[in-house]
């Protein structure tokens, strides 16, 4: 027999991932009427994905189960979001010989750093603390910060450079 609290906890994970998936279903939707295709307007999407979690541990706050959700729907339409655009760039920015290679190494790359980030982040984690969705959240948002700046940099560089011509 199972205590109140673990079919609570249950029917709180399975509220989670049904939100989730609903998030995935509508920005599929919605990224075939909107699709990006610059290499900083998927930096920014990133950024909106490290937003996602960092809302994950305030909405779990509020105590209330649909506001507790609603950080998971984000994170999921953006994520969703970022992956068809990121897969759309490499296909229309790399030359059609050299698309299988390159998905290969990106593909492989995944499944190298996969388990090591989960070894990482377990052992600098409290894994039962909400409030450690900060620390994923707030990388993302730095690191997609860093690349946008290093992005503009390297643009005006080419822009001063086709001024000089």
């Amino acid at each position: 027999m199972k205590s109140s609290k673990s079919q609570s906890n249950e029917k709180i994970l399975l509220f989670g991932h049904l939100t989730s998936k609903l998030g995935d279903i509508i920005f599929d939707y919605a990224n075939k009427i909107v699709l990006v295709s610059a290499f900083a307007s998927l930096l920014k999407m990133e950024v909106l994905v490290g937003l996602s979690l960092l809302f994950i541990p305030i909405a779990a706050f509020s105590g209330n189960l649909i506001i507790g959700l609603i950080p998971y729907l984000l994170f999921s339409m953006t994520l969703a979001m970022y992956n068809i655009n990121f897969m759309s760039y490499i296909q229309t920015s790399v030359d059609e010989a050299f698309q299988g290679r390159v998905f290969s190494v990106i593909f492989t790359f995944i499944m190298i750093f996969m388990p090591v980030g989960s070894f990482f982040f377990s052992a600098i984690n409290v894994t039962k603390d909400i409030r450690s969705f900060y620390i994923p959240g707030a990388g993302i948002i730095i690191v997609a910060i860093v690349c946008l700046i290093i992005n503009r940099y390297l643009n005006s560089n080419d822009d001063e450079r086709k001024n000089e011509i």
